[in-house]
């Protein structure tokens, strides 16, 4: 009877195993393959970016002036560079990515030539600005005709039929800070404005607490020293932009005019008076000139507004609370001064001026990091070029211009409304120095003097 029992049990365990066991084996080795296969595979390797077959070209001279080259964030190599970088990070392959730089027009030209030919979708174009040119460009009034290459009319045209030719086989032409006349351009890409910049520095002093108290006519005084005036206006909206921002300031007196004199009145039309003049009677052309004009000028002010004797004569009273420099190289020129005169904030920081600038370059980063200069105005380039890349990225996957609508501003160029792309400016002092040139890139903390 126990025989037949277990024979029985041991038939229906058999019947219910074969039943239910198969498919439970087979889901078992099911997941085993999915898990080898699938899961097991990405948990150990990374997804790779997606690449595809674009082309593109940057062309971009070789040495744009000999003070831009010692900017921080605005010279040839570094722009270059950072194109390479965001157009990988988008997914490019390196091959498909032409990367050229020129000291002439004439070899800019043959520079497209060449990217036409490697069949490129898109090319940024920063063409070398001949001796003519006055450019926009960090707040530098002329540029140095030594880093120019020697330029004709005849190879600005040949550049221009490039530029054109690459047009016409449908490649997307964007240019990058300055352009040429007669060029149908898709994009324009350029740092802040004159305007921006001095917005900037008002902006600045107002966050520093720079209230109507504080800045009470009998107590504060303030200098403005412009770049000498010129074809661009940079100087006029330079102090457009700074004007809307400190009127209140003016209006409460405590602006101090060549003259010695507060004035409660000055207006936007009275930038000129502000502006270096020529010196020795010679047109300003280079860094240095601008340096040793706003040298000489600043030893005048400290002499006839501050009663500073001729020779060495520090008076920790007498200067300036506040100096505002157009541009980088009219700070250190100011910077000079007062170190001529016997200021030196090592031993007597309270005493030595608020020195503001313009431009982010290298010696002023130097200044700023050891108390002779408060601040410059600079702008972010890399931001500047990924946003320019993304852009292209983006018109080169629509397939055309046409085929994208993009809520950027629009400039008129060579008769076209055509697409721009540039960045708010960023005040640089001791505060956010690290975190916005040297964790950037564009500066080690040597040439910072850290």
């Amino acid at each position: 009877m126990k025989f037949k029992i277990k024979t029985v049990l041991l038939k229906y365990m058999n019947k219910n195993v074969l039943k239910f066991g198969i498919p439970c084996v087979a889901l078992v080795l099911m997941i085993a393959i999915l898990y080898f296969f699938v899961f097991h595979k990405n948990s150990n390797e990374i997804a790779p970016k997606a690449n595809n077959d674009f082309k593109v070209g940057v062309v971009m001279p070789s040495s744009w002036f000999s003070f831009v080259d010692n900017s921080t964030i605005d010279y040839p190599q570094h722009i270059k560079d950072s194109f390479k970088a965001s157009f990988e990070e988008e997914g490019m392959q390196d091959e498909n990515i032409y990367i050229e730089s020129a000291a002439t027009l004439g070899d800019q030209a043959k520079k497209i030539d060449t990217m036409i030919s490697r069949n490129v979708q898109a090319i940024i174009i920063s063409p070398v600005m001949d001796e003519s040119s006055l450019p926009d460009l960090l707040g530098l009034t002329i540029p140095n005709p030594y880093a120019m290459g020697k330029d004709t009319s005849q190879e600005k045209q040949k550049l221009i039929n490039s530029i054109n030719q690459a047009k016409d086989a449908g490649i997307i032409i964007g240019g990058w800070q300055n352009y040429l006349n007669d060029v149908n351009y898709d994009l324009f890409v350029h740092s802040p404005t004159a305007e921006q910049m001095g917005q900037k520095v008002g902006t600045w002093l107002d966050n520093i607490k720079l209230d109507n108290e504080k800045l009470d006519a009998s107590e504060k005084t303030m200098e403005i020293i412009l770049p000498e005036i010129s074809g661009n206006n940079y100087s006029q909206d330079f102090f457009a932009g700074l004007y809307n921002q400190i009127s209140p300031y003016i209006a409460h007196g405590i602006y101090s005019s060549k003259t010695n004199t507060i004035n409660k009145t000055l207006t936007k039309d009275d930038y000129s008076a502000l502006c270096l003049s020529n010196a020795n009677g010679k047109k300003i052309t280079t860094a240095a000139d601008e340096q040793n004009a706003a040298h000489t000028l600043m030893n005048k002010i400290l002499i006839n507004n501050y009663d500073l004797s001729a020779i060495y004569n520090f008076n920790p009273d007498s200067r300036p609370d506040i100096i505002i420099a157009g541009s980088d190289q009219i700070a250190q020129g100011v910077v000079d001064s007062l170190k001529e005169k016997g200021f030196e904030p090592s031993y007597n920081s309270n005493r030595w001026p608020i020195v503001i600038g313009v431009g982010g370059l290298k010696s002023s980063i130097w200044n700023i990091s050891n108390s002779y200069q408060a601040m410059s105005v600079i702008y972010d380039s890399n931001k500047l070029v990924q946003d320019s890349v993304g852009l292209i990225k983006e018109l080169l996957d629509a397939k055309g211009i046409a085929k994208i609508e993009k809520g950027l501003p629009k400039m008129n160029i060579n008769g076209k409304s055509v697409m721009t792309i540039t960045t708010d400016p960023i005040s640089v002092d001791k505060s956010n120095l690290k975190a916005e040139l040297i964790d950037k890139g564009y500066i080690t903390p040597g040439e910072a003097g850290l």
